[in-house]
C-alpha cells in the first residue's frame, strides 16, 4: 500500500472515520459493550487471532469502519508526544 500512493491518516481523519459527527463515544455508540470489541489480554499467553468479522458489523463506526477500538495501537501521520518511538511499515 505505500508505494501505490497510499497514506497513513491524519489524527482527526482516523478520530473522524471512528466516530463520525454526532458526538458518540466509542464507534458504536456510547456504551461500553465488552462484545463490540477484543478483549484484553495480560501476560504472555497468546489466544491468536479472532475472526475478522468477530465485532463487525454491531461494532463499526458510522462509515462502516471495523476495529477502530482495541486492535492495535491506531497509526497515524502524527507524533503527540515526547515518548513516541519509530515505526517501520
Amino acid at each position: 500500500w505505500a508505494n501505490g500512493g497510499s497514506r497513513l491518516p491524519h489524527t482527526w481523519e482516523w478520530q473522524y472515520a471512528a466516530q463520525g459527527i454526532d458526538g458518540r463515544r466509542y464507534p458504536w455508540g456510547n456504551t461500553q459493550n465488552q462484545s463490540l470489541y477484543p478483549k484484553l489480554i495480560r501476560g504472555n499467553t497468546c489466544t491468536g487471532p479472532e475472526e475478522t468479522t468477530a465485532h463487525s458489523p454491531s461494532g463499526d463506526s458510522p462509515f462502516g469502519v471495523s476495529d477502530m477500538v482495541g486492535n492495535v495501537w491506531q497509526y497515524t501521520d502524527e507524533f503527540r508526544d515526547a515518548h513516541t518511538r519509530y515505526v517501520l511499515l
